[in-house]
């Protein structure tokens, strides 16, 4: 627990901070005081009175940052930095030395135990605030990168395992094409189903890593024109399947996206997903309509829907979301995750809602909504 004194200065969460936590560790309460009533207007504040306690307290809830005097009783702040630097699970943590020490040995010896930066006492109040700012950025902006490193070299691990299956069914189909085992049309449908699954999963690596390298250029889109020529690019999937197709498209719905992406990365693949995921005969409805936020766009479907383990991980790249078509249809289980990146591109959210077929459910089928920003002007922005 923390000592008396500083007792009010305990997990502060006041109403309207940041989501980031600092921890300042100090043996004096005055200064814990001062220090924590100044950060707990930006952030959530917690204290500690002694190295032990930060680590304790540490090993429970890890901050985003944490301030720590050297000065000490017992455990001082290096023997302190030196125990979080040795833990895998607590290293990547800033920590920024509050030190009345201005020695340059001294200083030299905190940034060699891992400390960030420091502050020296008295501080200036501005310049505290810059730094922990600073650093609690430059964590952020870290944490970030490795997400999205984490995410595609995670996509493209489990692409290129996913290409390997066309891959080898084209070697496959060539090898008993050679020894006369297949007849000509046998070959050529294996082969141009394996080659369709491949260009797949190339475009969604490219589409993917256009998103995050360039950015999108934002335009004013008519989204019914933009619903229109996905319909026509899919026809002939509707029609082989007999399913039966309905628009019911409002007027003059103009909203903010990139056009290239919105018809093949995103319509598309709910119209591919709807169709992949419906019964011969079944049906399916697109809807445009103006809502009080924005713009929407429904595809909704009467097919065999989602469990509930699909369904909680559709967004996610690591889920394992991929299966089967009613037809045997293939794909690689990443286009729901593009297309939310996509949408939120360009500044618009989904929702989904979906009833899985079975012995006690009446009904079944997926929707899937997404609504845009309206366009206020045709200009382009770059985002």
């Amino acid at each position: 627990m923390c000592s008396h004194e500083s007792s009010d200065l305990c997990n502060v969460e006041p109403a309207g901070t940041s989501r980031f936590t600092v921890l300042v560790v100090d043996d004096t309460p005055k200064n814990l005081q001062v220090v924590g009533n100044l950060l707990k207007k930006h952030y959530q504040v917690d204290v500690a009175t002694h190295g032990k306690q930060a680590l304790e307290k540490i090993s429970k809830r890890p901050p985003d940052l944490i301030l720590l005097d050297i000065m000490m009783p017992e455990m001082d702040g290096y023997e302190v930095c030196r125990c979080l630097r040795d833990n895998t699970q607590t290293q990547d943590i800033p920590i920024i030395f509050l030190t009345a020490k201005t020695e340059i040995e001294d200083l030299v010896k905190g940034f060699a135990l891992g400390a960030v930066d420091y502050v020296t006492k008295p501080f200036i109040t501005e310049e505290l605030l810059a730094r922990v700012k600073t650093h609690l950025e430059l964590r952020q902006s870290r944490q970030e990168i490795s997400r999205l490193l984490s995410d595609r070299n995670q996509l493209i691990h489990v692409l290129c395992h996913d290409m390997a299956t066309p891959i080898n069914i084209i070697k496959c189909a060539s090898d008993m094409f050679l020894k006369d085992m297949l007849e000509t049309d046998q070959y050529a449908e294996m082969v141009q189903c394996a080659n369709e699954q491949c260009q797949q999963i190339v475009e969604l690596i490219r589409s993917m890593m256009a998103l995050e390298d360039k950015g999108l250029l934002l335009t004013a889109i008519d989204l019914n024109d933009a619903v229109r020529e996905s319909v026509s690019m899919l026809q002939s999937q509707l029609q082989s399947k007999g399913i039966a197709f309905s628009q019911q498209l409002g007027e003059d719905l103009w909203i903010t996206a990139e056009r290239t992406s919105l018809i093949h990365s995103v319509i598309n693949n709910l119209l591919t997903n709807a169709v992949k995921f419906t019964d011969e005969g079944g049906q399916i409805e697109l809807r445009t309509y103006t809502t009080d936020q924005g713009i929407a766009f429904s595809c909704r479907d009467n097919g065999i829907g989602m469990p509930r383990r699909i369904l909680d991980s559709l967004f996610d790249v690591n889920g394992k979301t991929h299966r089967p078509g009613t037809a045997g249809e293939q794909g690689t289980g990443f286009g729901m995750p593009l297309v939310k990146r996509f949408v939120e591109a360009y500044g618009g959210w989904m929702s989904v809602s979906s009833q899985e077929r079975s012995e006690t459910a009446s009904q079944s089928g997926t929707t899937i909504c997404i609504e845009f920003v309206k366009a206020p002007v045709s200009e382009s922005v770059l985002l």
